[in-house]
């Protein structure tokens, strides 16, 4: 402010005119440093509440595209009739190609694969991937496991 002004306000309208620029200069800064996605009011959501980054993030026709896909593909590596199978039963049944008497029961979901020899369960393991896949991308990724090198699958599988 101009010093004849001063005079004419008296000395608080200086102060006065000096905190309402240290206001908005403060209500601008935090505005400007105000969290993405923030509420209008407040510092925002709570972690959990926050929406995930647009490359994490998968819309739902996205989701369902894939999962059509790993069926697709699920029934043409297993076949039609052990597909069928394996919707009825809930699982996928894949004969070791190392031990003749020994059964993978690979699960429809995601989930530990039951190992049997003489139709009875001996262990269990587990096996999943870094990313989330669809259910049957898992099922075709156990079976080809176990059919390509089946001692690798055991070597990397844990017990549970």
């Amino acid at each position: 402010m101009a010093p004849e002004l001063l005079d004419l306000a008296g000395p608080g309208a200086y102060w006065l005119a000096l905190g309402a620029a240290g206001g908005l200069v403060v209500w601008l800064r935090v505005r400007r440093h105000k969290p993405r996605g923030a509420k209008r009011f407040g510092w925002g959501r709570p972690i959990y509440l926050r929406q995930q980054p647009r490359a994490q993030r998968r819309s739902y026709r996205a989701q369902a595209e894939a999962d059509r896909r790993a069926e697709i593909l699920l029934k043409e590596i297993a076949g039609e009739v052990a597909f069928a199978e394996m919707i009825k039963r809930g699982y996928l049944a894949v004969h070791s190609p190392t031990f003749p008497s020994r059964v993978y029961l690979v699960p429809e979901r995601q989930g530990p694969v039951t190992v049997c020899e003489h139709g009875r369960p001996v262990m269990r393991l587990c096996v999943q991937t870094v990313e989330r896949v669809p259910d049957y991308d898992t099922v075709v990724m156990h079976k080809l496991m176990i059919e390509g090198s089946e001692r690798e699958y055991l070597r990397v599988a844990n017990r549970v």
